[in-house]
């Protein structure tokens, strides 16, 4: 089974723990714990050990990894980019000037696209 890193670091940092923490609570091994980090597959029991050291359940701790195509500062990018745009094709449709506008919602809706 794969688990998500993501919700294990968020349930460590949660609990004031570290790898060292973890590796002690569960009896895993420091492979194992590097396996996790890596995003490989470990052993089922691994999972309940896991779930057991940072008291959540097992079904908690599978959850599929949500992998951005675009990393969080390119996001951030697109948002300030979308509001400004947006501002802008406002001005320019109270202005009376449509088809710009309408050039400006062509841009706003591929980078709400992108944003997903």
């Amino acid at each position: 089974m794969i688990v998500n890193r993501n919700v294990i670091r968020s349930v460590m940092a949660d609990r004031c723990m570290n790898g060292t923490d973890l590796i002690k609570k569960t009896g895993i091994s420091t492979l194992t714990l590097s396996r996790i980090w890596k995003g490989e597959e470990v052993q089922i029991k691994t999972v309940g050990k896991l779930a057991q050291a940072l008291d959540v359940r097992p079904d908690y701790l599978t959850q599929p990894e949500v992998i951005s195509d675009k990393p969080e500062e390119d996001r951030d990018t697109l948002l300030l980019r979308f509001a400004t745009l947006s501002e802008k094709q406002q001005e320019l449709s109270e202005k009376g000037l449509t088809f710009a506008a309408d050039m400006l919602g062509k841009e706003l809706k591929s980078i709400q696209e992108k944003l997903g």
